[in-house]
Formats: C-alpha cells, structure tokens, sequence
C-alpha cells in the first residue's frame, strides 16, 4: 500500500525521508518539500467520518494562514484531494503512545498554558461554525456498552441550552505536542475547531492522568477557575465511552487496558452527577 503512497508523493515534488505512520486511517511521512523540511499526510481511509475530518482539517489550514493563532501550528504549503502537505515543526513529542508515563512537569506546564492561550484566542470564523455534541455523536459513543441510560440523559441535560464554545485543539495526545526550547508546537488539527469548553482538558485527564497522576489536580484546578464543569463533565463522559469503544476487541477490552478504563468511566459517571 505504501508504494502508491510514496509514487504520490513523489510525483508531487516531496521527497520522502523516513515514515512516520502507516495505518489504515492515513500514511504520513517527514521529508522535504521545495527545499522546506515538511510532513506529508496521505489520507487512507475511504470512511466517511475520515473524508470528512480531512477536508475540514484542509479548510482550517487554509483560514489559519488569514488569521494565525497565538500558539505555533503548522503551516499549509500544498495539498491534492486527498494529501495534505506541512510546514515541520521543530520540536520533539512530549511522549509517544496513547496512555504516556513519567511526563515532565515542565513540559507539561508549558503545554496547558499554550493550551491555554489557544482557548482564549478570538478566532472570529477562522475556525469554522462550532461543533457540539450532536445525537448522533452520542449514539455512537453509546455503541461502547458503557453509557447507561441515566448516564446519558444526564448528558443531555448539561447540553440543554449550552452554547458558549471556544477554541479547543479537540485532541491533544502527548504524540500531538512538539516540544522545543523556544516553542510548544500542535499537530494534527483534524479535530481542531469551536467546541465546547473542556474537550482539551478531559483528553488530557483521562489519557495522560493514568500514568502520572499528579496531572489530574492541574486539569481539575483549570476547569474550576475557568468555571467549565458542566461542559467538562461532558466531554469527560463522552470521551471515556469513546476510549473503551476504541480497545473493543472482538467484543472485549483487553485485561491490560481494562482497570484504566474501568476508572475513567467512574470518573466520567461522578463527573456528570455533580455538575
């Protein structure tokens, strides 16, 4: 698969260095483009939702060359229908894999307060119309068996009548996050936008808190200075469901996942019922 990914490339003027992805979902690669220092992501998947975050992901680029943003993200520098070709920034991940352990602190700081400065950016329309939780959204996250009924009209109800959005990343992975002396740099905008507040901030609790929990104090005091924890409460919620349906197996979470996750429903559960 991987060959007709390279001959695309190549025939669009990148010269690929080393890969960086290969997966069902995208191919993505560091390399050179017109002699910049670039990477290049190659969309995969022919589902739908993918298309879609693609294409939005293309017409976000496209308004933050207009309107640039008070925190380093990458810049667009040529596109086709289904590659996306970027500005590489300098830096290396805060750390790889989904649930990382023994973060930085400092790192970590200087991450929530770019966050941070992302989340009070006046964007106007540069980002788009908001994206709220939708039904449908809910039905989906539902699809994980651990979205129980009371848990979800609890849901529904901290979304009756919420409408104050702000900017949000929408998914800040630890392999998400460059980090440099002079600089925190995002990647992966896919689910860059208008959101509800606290997307950010659950990502971060439920993901990086596992493994090293002094995290989880940081994001609780943010969202109660920010005055956010109806919206947070949600996300939390929505985002736990959508973690366990991702480990699904065949049916099953795997045993080594499965406390972690476990924990992060209860957490989300308490969450909705307090707020």
């Amino acid at each position: 698969m991987s060959e007709s990914h390279l001959a695309h490339l190549d025939a669009i003027g990148v010269i690929t260095e080393r890969t960086i992805r290969d997966s069902d979902k995208s191919y993505v690669v560091s390399g050179t483009f017109r002699g910049r220092a670039v990477v290049a992501k190659v969309l995969t998947s022919e589902d739908p939702h993918w298309i879609e975050r693609q294409a939005w992901e293309r017409g976000l680029y496209a308004s933050l060359g207009e309107h640039p943003p008070p925190v380093r993200l990458p810049k667009l520098l040529h596109e086709t229908d289904r590659c996306l070709v970027l500005e590489r920034l300098p830096g290396t991940v805060l750390a790889p894999g989904r649930y990382p352990s023994g973060l930085d602190p400092i790192g970590v700081w200087r991450v929530l307060d770019a966050l941070a400065q992302l989340h009070s950016w006046s964007a106007g329309t540069a980002l788009g119309p908001a994206e709220l939780p939708t039904a449908s959204l809910i039905d989906r996250q539902a699809a994980s068996g651990q979205l129980r009924p009371r848990d979800r009209e609890l849901v529904e109800q901290l979304l009756d009548g919420a409408t104050a959005v702000r900017p949000e990343h929408g998914d800040p992975l630890a392999s998400n996050i460059l980090i440099s002396p002079g600089s925190v740099g995002l990647i992966d905008l896919e689910h860059t936008g208008l959101r509800l507040p606290g997307v950010d901030w659950a990502v971060i609790r439920l993901l990086w808190a596992p493994g090293n929990p002094w995290v989880a104090p940081l994001i609780e005091d943010r969202v109660r200075q920010e005055g956010i924890d109806r919206s947070y409460a949600v996300h939390l919620m929505l985002l736990a469901c959508r973690e366990w349906r991702v480990h699904l197996r065949d049916g099953r979470v795997p045993e080594s996942m499965r406390s972690t996750l476990t924990a992060n429903i209860n957490l989300a559960r308490r969450a909705v019922s307090l707020a």
